[in-house]
C-alpha cells in the first residue's frame, strides 16, 4: 500500500515538514487525494490525503482546529497545509490536537503546487496497482503449478514461507483430543479462539501463542473450512505493518491453492479408506485363497496383518433414549475407535457393513478379555462425552484371537453378537458366554428335536394363544423358583389356587408331570429350543 511516509519521500514533498503523529506515517494508507477548504462536511473519505490552504480559516486558530477536527473524524490519512498568505504557520493547538488523534499534520511550502503532488501520488498508486496485479498473476500461476504437479501442503507452505519471509504452517480444522486443531506440520500446542483485527479481512483472524503472534487465514472449499494457514508475525512488527497488500494477495492465492490440495488429499484419503474397508471385509469373509495373497494386499494398503487380532462387532441399538438416530452408525464412532486404539497403543482394522461396525483389534492372546474391556471402556467413554444416549451392543470372538484368524474371529463374533443380544439384550457378549445358546441353536436345527418340541409344546402354545394366558412364562417362573408354589404365586401376583390350576393345565396339555425330574428337564429344554426358533431372525 502507499503510505503517508511514502508520499513524504517523494521529491515533490522534499520541503515539507511533519508537525504531529510522526509514528503513524508508515501506518496511514493513502488511496486518494483531495483539496478541501472549510467546510469539510462529507467531502472527505477514509484513506484520503487532504490538501488545504486554510483559506477559510484566516488566522483564526480556533477555526482552524475545528477544520482539523472535521478532517480527523472523516478518517483521512493525513492533512497537508500549505503555509503562506492564509496561515503563516501551523498553530501549536492544532499540533497537539493532531497528535492526540494520531493524524499526521504536514506543513507544505506555499510554492509547491497541489496539482504536482496529486499527479505524483496518482502515478505512484497506479504503479503499485500494476505491481500488485503482476505479483498476483505470478503467485497464482506458481502455486497452481505446484498443485498440478501433485505437490502437497508441505510444498505449498514452504513456497509461501519463502515469499513472505516468515514461518507459515497448515493446520487441519478437525476435532483432536478436545481441540479444533490438528497440526499438519510442527505447530506446538492447542490454538485459542481467533480474534478479528481491523487490518485483516473479515474472515481472517489472529491469536497469540506465548510471545508469538500468528495470523490465521482460512482454507475453505464450498461451505466447509478445511483448515488454516498459520502465519507467524515477526516480533516487533505488528499485523498492520506486516500484512501489506502484497502479503495479503500472496495469502489469498495460497489459501485457494491449499483448498485444491485439501480436496485432492481428501479424495485420495476417501479412496484409500474405501479400499481398506473392502479389504477388511474380505478378511472377515475369508475371501483370500492364501496367506501370501492376503499379506500382499495388506502391504499395498499399508496395513499390518502379521499381528494377533481379536474381532469385535458393534451395532447401535434402536430407539436410543437421547438420540434420533434409530440404528444408524454414529458418525463419531470411528473417531472414538481410533482414539481408544491410540490410548492402548494398539492397531485396529475396521469396516462398516450396513448398520454394523466390524473391528479387528490388535491384542495379546494371553490377555484378550482385558484388552477388549479396556478398549471398549475407552470407546464408550469417548462417545458418552458428546452423546450420552448412545447404546451400542458388541459381539466379541475372543476364542479365535490370534494371527490370521480373521474369518474365524468374525464368525465367532457374529455368533456371540446374535445369540448374546437375543438372549441377554444389549451389552457386551463374548463367545465363551454363549456356549449354552450355541448348543441350543444347533439342537433347534435338528429335525427330530423339532418334532419332540412340537409334540410337547404344540397344545400348550395353542391354548396360550386362544386364552391369552402365557403358560410358558408361568412354567419358567415355577422352574426358576425350584417348584415353590407360594414364591411363584407372589412373583406372578396370582392367587395360590389360580397358580395350581395353571400348573395342572400345563401337565394336561403337555402330558408331562411337573414332579418328575426328566419331564421337567425335557419341558425346559423344549421351551429354550422353541425360543431359539422364535428369535431366529433379526
Amino acid at each position: 500500500m502507499l503510505t503517508v511516509q511514502d508520499v513524504l519521500q517523494m521529491e515533490i514533498m522534499s520541503g515539507s515538514r511533519v508537525h504531529a503523529a510522526r509514528q503513524a506515517l508508515p501506518l496511514r494508507e493513502v488511496k486518494r487525494v483531495s483539496v478541501i477548504e472549510v467546510p469539510v462536511e462529507n467531502f472527505v473519505r477514509e484513506h484520503e490525503l487532504v490538501l488545504s490552504t486554510a483559506v477559510g480559516c484566516g488566522h483564526d486558530t480556533e477555526l482552524f482546529c475545528r477544520f482539523l477536527r472535521d478532517v480527523i473524524h472523516s478518517g483521512a490519512s493525513a492533512l497537508g497545509v500549505a503555509t503562506g498568505p492564509h496561515i503563516a504557520s501551523v498553530p501549536e493547538d492544532a499540533r497537539t490536537l493532531a497528535e492526540q488523534h494520531d493524524l499526521p499534520l504536514i506543513e507544505i511550502p506555499w510554492e509547491t503546487r497541489f496539482s504536482d503532488i496529486i499527479q505524483e501520488i496518482f502515478l505512484q498508486i497506479e504503479s503499485r496497482q500494476h505491481r500488485l496485479i503482476t505479483l498476483s498473476e505470478r503467485v497464482q500461476r506458481d502455486l497452481h503449478q505446484l498443485v498440478l504437479q501433485g505437490k502437497g501442503l508441505a510444498s505449498l507452505t514452504s513456497t509461501v514461507q519463502q515469499l513472505l519471509g516468515t514461518s507459515v504452517q497448515f493446520a487441519w480444522d478437525v476435532m483432536n483430543e478436545g481441540s479444533r486443531w490438528l497440526d499438519h506440520s510442527s505447530f506446538a500446542g492447542a490454538i485459542p479462539p481467533l480474534s478479528p483485527h481491523p487490518s485483516l479481512p473479515p474472515h481472517w483472524g489472529w491469536f497469540q501463542n506465548g510471545p508469538e503472534m500468528h495470523a490465521a487465514v482460512p482454507v475453505a472449499s464450498g461451505a466447509r473450512t478445511r483448515g488454516y494457514l498459520l502465519v507467524k508475525v515477526p516480533e516487533g512488527t505488528g499485523l498492520e505493518l506486516f500484512l501489506t497488500e502484497e502479503r495479503k494477495v500472496v495469502l489469498e492465492h495460497a489459501a485457494t491453492a491449499c483448498a485444491f490440495c485439501c480436496l485432492r488429499e481428501s479424495a485420495v484419503l476417501e479412496t484409500e479408506l474405501r479400499l481398506q474397508d473392502d479389504f477388511v471385509w474380505s478378511l472377515a469373509q475369508g475371501d483370500f485363497s492364501s496367506s501370501d495373497q492376503m499379506a500382499s494386499r495388506a502391504r499395498v494398503l499399508g496395513l499390518d496383518i502379521s499381528l494377533p487380532y481379536v474381532c469385535l462387532i458393534g451395532k447401535l441399538e434402536k430407539n436410543n433414549p437421547l438420540t434420533q438416530m434409530g440404528n444408524e452408525i454414529p458418525p463419531d464412532l470411528s473417531e472414538a475407535i481410533h482414539h481408544a486404539a491410540r490410548k492402548l497403543n494398539k492397531r485396529v482394522l475396521t469396516t462398516y457393513q450396513g448398520s454394523e461396525r466390524i473391528i479387528f483389534l490388535e491384542t495379546d492372546p494371553e490377555q484378550v478379555m482385558e484388552y477388549v474391556h479396556s478398549f471398549l471402556d475407552q470407546v464408550e467413554e469417548k462417545l458418552r462425552q458428546h452423546h450420552p444416549g448412545w447404546i451400542i451392543s458388541w459381539g466379541i470372538g475372543e476364542n479365535q484371537a490370534g494371527v490370521h484368524r480373521f474369518h474365524e474371529g468374525y464368525r465367532d463374533a457374529r455368533t456371540a453378537f446374535t445369540l448374546g443380544r437375543r438372549q441377554k439384550g444389549p451389552g457386551r457378549h463374548f463367545t465363551a458366554d454363549t456356549g449354552l445358546y450355541r448348543a441350543l441353536h444347533h439342537l433347534a436345527a435338528h429335525d427330530e428335536m423339532k418334532a419332540i418340541t412340537r409334540s410337547i409344546l404344540g397344545r400348550l402354545l395353542d391354548y396360550s394363544r386362544r386364552r391369552g394366558i402365557d403358560l410358558i412364562h408361568t412354567f419358567q417362573c415355577y422352574f426358576r423358583n425350584h417348584g415353590n408354589v407360594s414364591q411363584t404365586a407372589r412373583e406372578l401376583n396370582l392367587h395360590r389356587q389360580s397358580l395350581l390350576y395353571r400348573l395342572r393345565k400345563i401337565e394336561s396339555l403337555t402330558g408331562r408331570s411337573l414332579i418328575d425330574a426328566d419331564d421337567l428337564f425335557l419341558l425346559q429344554l423344549s421351551i429354550k429350543i422353541w425360543m431359539c426358533e422364535e428369535d431366529g431372525g433379526e
